[in-house]
């Protein structure tokens, strides 16, 4: 029988967070899809107010500093922090490059004691000098894709995705279907240009 050393995640063998922080950092969502729940307790409400910045960066610090606590009780090789930023819609936050900014910052004096990962679920309807100044704060994205956005938002989106290719961030998309419908603009869009390498078949 061989002998086993040690087991991994099957998924990323080479990115096994012990410490998830899901930070959802608004309510409030740039896009109103059907399938989308409404409410506090829901995908998004529009009927919120975006945490004012200071309420933000309290709690960057009140994540760091636990987050600190719970890593001196871990193996040196199990203290991998990923904070994924959501919402609502995160991008839509209005002081968002300055929290990213920040949460890059306020994790310096921990970077000897823990590794962090900074990732962003959002859904890539952003404008372009915005989504250039956020892409470099953030590791990793998770993107979703809705069949229901204006056409200027799909084009947002698209334009946003091959930015990130021709930057080699990493990412991943996410179609959302509608009822029985296929959102199929995306699969042809996306074999159809410079990412088809990228998507599986």
């Amino acid at each position: 029988m061989t002998n086993i050393d040690s087991i991994s995640f099957a998924l990323d063998p080479s990115n096994v967070p012990s410490f998830l922080l899901d930070w959802e950092v608004t309510k409030l969502c740039n896009l109103d899809c059907s399938y989308c729940g409404v409410g506090i307790d829901a995908g998004h409400d529009n009927t919120t107010k975006h945490p004012p910045l200071d309420e933000c960066l309290q709690t960057i610090d009140f994540m760091y500093e636990y987050v600190d606590l719970y890593m001196q009780h871990k193996k040196e090789t199990q203290r991998k922090v990923v904070l994924n930023v959501y919402g609502g819609e995160s991008l839509f936050h209005p002081d968002i490059i300055t929290i990213l900014e920040e949460c890059r910052k306020r994790y310096s004096p921990y970077h000897d004691k823990w590794e962090l990962t900074i990732t962003c679920t959002t859904n890539g309807v952003v404008g372009s000098n915005h989504w250039e100044k956020i892409v470099p704060l953030v590791d990793e994205f998770t993107l979703s894709y809705h069949a229901e956005s204006l056409p200027k938002q799909k084009k947002q989106y698209f334009d946003n995705v091959l930015y990130l290719k021709k930057n080699n961030k990493r990412f991943s998309i996410k179609i959302n279907f509608v009822g029985k419908i296929l959102a199929s603009e995306a699969f042809e869009y996306f074999y159809g240009s410079s990412l088809s390498a990228s998507v599986p078949k």
